[in-house]
């Protein structure tokens, strides 16, 4: 097994912990079966994608992660003629700014329902990663020239 240093746990009535990496873990190797908590309510993993530190890894348990969508403007336009023309989209799941792997437990158990246009966006979040997840739940933004999906990746 190799050494993880336990960074933080949020403990809420939530699926989600927070872990430094010292080295990579192969997924064989994660805790998941000593660390059970109730699946996270739409709120906590959006607090916890706040609140986790740039390089950290937030292993999900096994549930349904649900977002709230939330309005998003977008000044720079991949789908337009004019690249500043000003896009009205919504996101669901927001990182921002820093490094972040979510990692779920099992692909098929661990559910994201992102009920927005931008699902999960990396937003100047290079190096950030995620596996191991099912994301649905996808609602298409009115602005027809937002560049919908489950997963942006907007790095400048």
């Amino acid at each position: 097994m190799h050494a993880v240093r336990l960074n933080r746990v949020f403990l809420v009535s939530i699926a989600v912990e927070v872990f430094k990496e010292q080295r990579a873990v192969p997924e064989s190797d994660m805790p998941f079966e000593s660390r059970m908590y109730p699946p996270a309510t739409e709120g906590n993993l959006e607090r916890a994608i706040r609140s986790a530190g740039a390089g950290d890894t937030l292993f999900l348990k096994n549930g349904v992660y649900e977002a709230s969508q939330k309005p998003y403007i977008e000044y720079n336009c991949g789908n337009c003629l004019d690249e500043f023309t000003r896009v009205e989209a919504t996101v669901g799941f927001k990182v921002d700014g820093r490094p972040l792997t979510i990692l779920g437990e099992d692909q098929d158990s661990t559910v994201l329902i992102t009920n927005a246009g931008y699902g999960i966006l990396f937003d100047y979040a290079s190096g950030s990663a995620i596996a191991n997840v099912t994301i649905t739940g996808g609602r298409r933004d009115l602005d027809a020239n937002a560049t919908d999906a489950a997963i942006v990746v907007k790095n400048g």
